[in-house]
C-alpha cells in the first residue's frame, strides 16, 4: 500500500473530545516506537523525518500533517533534534476505522475496530501536505492549545474544525480543479470585500509573481484577478440590495465601493438599472 493512499474513516458529526494539546513536542534524533492504546494521534510537522504505520512507511516533510488511530502502533524515526505540534483525540469507539490485517494494532480494543455505521463519516489520509494551508491550520491549532486549559470546549470545537479541513482534501465537494494559490487568493479576497484590495498584497501572500499568479486566476477561473474581484464585489451588493434593508451606501462600503458615484455606475452596468430601482423592482 502507498503512503499517499491511506486513509481513515472518521465520525465528525460530533466534536471530538480533546485529552491533550501541545505546541512543543521535542524528540532527540533517533528511533522511537510507541501508541495511543484509546486515542487519536494528530500531528503537524516542521522537520523532515519518517514515520511508519505497520508495514506502511511514510516520508515527513515541513507542511505536513498526520492523524494516526487508537492502537496502532507507529515508528518515528527523527534525523536530528525536532519539535512538532501535537493532539490526542477521542473520537466515539464503535466508529473508529476497521484496520486492515498489515497494520496488526499492538492492542485489542473491545469496541475501537468496529465498521462505522451511522453519523457522518468522512474520510482523512494518514499523512498529507497541507502546502500553502499549512501555516493558517498551524496558527488554528495553537489558538486551540491557548483555550485548551481554559475553556476546553472551545479547543474541542477549534480541533473539529480542522479534522474537517484535513477530510477537505479527499471529499467529493473539494474543488480539484483550483490551483492551491488560486483558492488561497479567492478565500482571501472572501474575507476582505469591504476594503481595497491590491493584487500587489495576494502576490505577496501567495508567493506567486504578479504575471504568474494573474495566468493561473486566467486558467483556472476564465477572469483577471482585477475581474474577479470586481465580480464578487457586485455579486455581494446585488445580493444586500434585493435581500436587505441596508441604506445604498452602507451597501456600497460593505462591498469596498467607497464612491457612491463609483457604485451606482457599477451596479448600473451589471443589471441596467441604479441601485434604489434595483431594489424597488424586488
Amino acid at each position: 500500500m502507498d503512503w499517499d493512499s491511506l486513509t481513515w474513516p472518521v465520525r465528525l458529526d460530533c466534536p471530538p473530545v480533546v485529552r491533550m494539546m501541545s505546541a512543543r513536542g521535542v524528540f532527540e534524533a533517533g528511533t522511537q516506537e510507541f501508541l495511543l492504546p484509546n486515542l487519536w494521534g494528530l500531528h503537524l510537522y516542521e522537520y523532515i523525518a519518517q514515520l511508519q504505520m505497520g508495514k506502511v512507511v511514510m516520508p515527513i516533510q515541513r507542511g505536513f500533517v498526520s492523524l494516526t488511530p487508537p492502537g496502532t502502533l507507529v515508528r518515528y524515526t527523527w534525523f536530528k533534534r525536532s519539535v512538532h505540534l501535537c493532539a490526542h483525540l477521542e473520537i466515539p469507539p464503535e466508529f473508529s476505522p476497521e484496520f486492515s490485517p498489515e497494520f496488526s494494532p499492538a492492542v485489542s480494543l473491545k469496541n475501537s475496530l468496529s465498521v462505522p455505521r451511522t453519523g457522518e463519516i468522512v474520510s482523512i489520509p494518514a499523512m498529507q501536505d497541507m502546502g500553502l494551508y499549512f501555516e493558517k491550520f498551524k496558527q488554528d491549532f495553537l489558538d486551540a492549545v491557548r483555550w485548551f486549559a481554559d475553556n476546553p470546549l472551545r479547543a474541542n470545537v477549534r480541533l473539529w474544525d480542522l479534522l474537517w479541513r484535513l477530510a477537505e482534501p479527499r471529499t467529493a465537494t473539494q474543488d480539484h480543479s483550483k490551483h492551491p494559490a488560486v483558492q488561497q487568493a479567492v478565500q482571501w479576497i472572501e474575507l476582505n470585500l469591504d476594503r481595497p484590495i491590491r493584487v500587489s498584497e495576494l502576490v505577496k501572500r501567495t508567493g506567486f509573481s504578479h504575471n504568474q499568479l494573474t495566468r493561473l486566476f486566467v486558467e483556472n477561473l476564465g477572469i483577471t484577478i482585477v475581474g474577479y474581484i470586481r465580480k464578487r464585489r457586485l455579486g455581494r451588493a446585488m445580493h444586500l440590495l434585493t435581500h436587505s434593508t441596508l441604506s445604498i451606501k452602507a451597501v456600497a462600503w460593505e462591498t469596498g465601493f467607497s464612491d457612491l458615484q463609483a457604485f451606482n455606475k457599477a451596479i448600473r452596468q451589471v443589471s441596467g438599472m441604479s441601485p434604489r430601482a434595483l431594489r424597488s423592482s424586488v
